[in-house]
Order: C-alpha cells, then structure tokens, then sequence
C-alpha cells in the first residue's frame, strides 16, 4: 500500500471445512414422512416436495433424494406412484400416468359390465 493508505478490515472467514452445515441436513422423522409423501404424490418436483416438507429448500429435498434413493427404494415408489424412474426419458411421467389411467379405467370398465351381466 502507498504511504497513508489503511488498509480495510480482513475478510470475513469463510465456511468451515467442506461447506456443510450439519445442522440442516439433520431431518426429523416427520420432516422425512413428508418427503416420502411427496415423492410418491409428485414424482421428481422438488419444487413440490420442498413445499410439501416445508422445513427443506429444494437442494436439500433433492440431495436427499439422491443419499437415500437406494436404501428407502425411492426408485420403486416413484414407479407405484406412476411417475418416471430416475434417467428416464422426458415425458415418460406423462406416459406412465396416461398408462396408469388406462389401466384404471379398463379395470373400472370390467367391474361394469360383470355386474351388468349378473
């Protein structure tokens, strides 16, 4: 610095090792029931889900996801809840629900027209 100039204050010190904040990726039972139901109700919305839990912003929901996809077989409930797996191509969700519609509605049909014929 040039004669008479003070320098200004240090920087403020930055995230500690890793850049976690522990505290927040903590999730209550609750917090995760609500996840599991929004899941199966939205499929992959995180934007959704991150409501649904109400506590969690959608990066959270979404690396929670990703932690637990295996071990809460969250690719299994996503195909239940007739919405696309993971990697699928866009629009399957669409198509899977069309499916799931469909088969409803073959099935509602059915139920008809056996108790029609009784």
């Amino acid at each position: 610095p040039a004669a008479g100039d003070v320098p200004g204050p240090p920087p403020p010190p930055g995230p500690p090792s890793g850049g976690n904040d522990a505290e927040e990726d903590v999730w209550s039972e609750s917090e995760r029931e609500r996840f599991l139901e929004a899941i199966r109700a939205h499929g992959r919305d995180f934007k959704k889900v991150s409501a649904a839990v109400n506590s969690k912003g959608v990066a959270k929901c979404r690396a929670f996801f990703a932690r637990n996809r295996k071990t809460l077989a969250l690719d299994e409930m996503l195909r239940e809840g007739g919405h696309a797996p993971v990697g699928a191509p866009r629009g399957a969700a669409v198509a899977a629900q069309q499916q799931q519609q469909a088969q409803a509605a073959q099935q509602a049909q059915a139920a008809q027209q056996a108790q029609a014929a009784q």
